[in-house]
């Protein structure tokens, strides 16, 4: 049986092509072409207007049931916030827009927030990214 991937993404309102959307469908391509797998692109809506909002689209992704393929692939909020057995978040950035009260770099780039498993064990993640603050952050997690 083929095994499935899905990568679950916001979309942002309103709606909008940059560079995380590039990297999604690059991804889907990729993996479609190259992995031998059947993988689908899932996007919600994340409005991000007022906090309200953004804590709903983390409410969302939480409550997703992707039981059914057999990983999950994420990378920004707040679509890690998806449950699941096989999920793999690749890092591209934390929400920068409301970041303010997060903990700095050196140089002043915002750190990632650690990330914790649904066992409570904290996972080291690595950004990949040019901003070294974010790469300098994400080494000390």
């Amino acid at each position: 049986m083929e095994r499935t991937i899905a990568i679950v993404a916001p979309s942002a309102v309103p709606f909008q092509i940059g560079g995380a959307e590039k990297f999604w469908l690059g991804l889907h391509r990729a993996l479609a072409s190259y992995s031998g797998c059947a993988v689908e692109l899932i996007k919600l809506p994340c409005p991000e207007s007022t906090f309200p909002e953004v804590v709903q689209s983390y409410k969302t992704f939480s409550g997703l049931d992707l039981a059914h393929f057999d990983m999950v692939i994420s990378s920004k909020y707040p679509a890690w916030m998806v449950p699941h057995h096989n999920h793999v978040v690749y890092l591209q950035h934390t929400l920068r827009e409301r970041a303010g009260t997060a903990g700095r770099t050196h140089n002043g780039g915002v750190c990632p927030v650690s990330v914790r498993t649904g066992n409570g064990l904290r996972r080291r993640a690595t950004a990949h990214s040019g901003e070294d603050s974010e790469m300098a952050c994400a080494e000390r997690v």
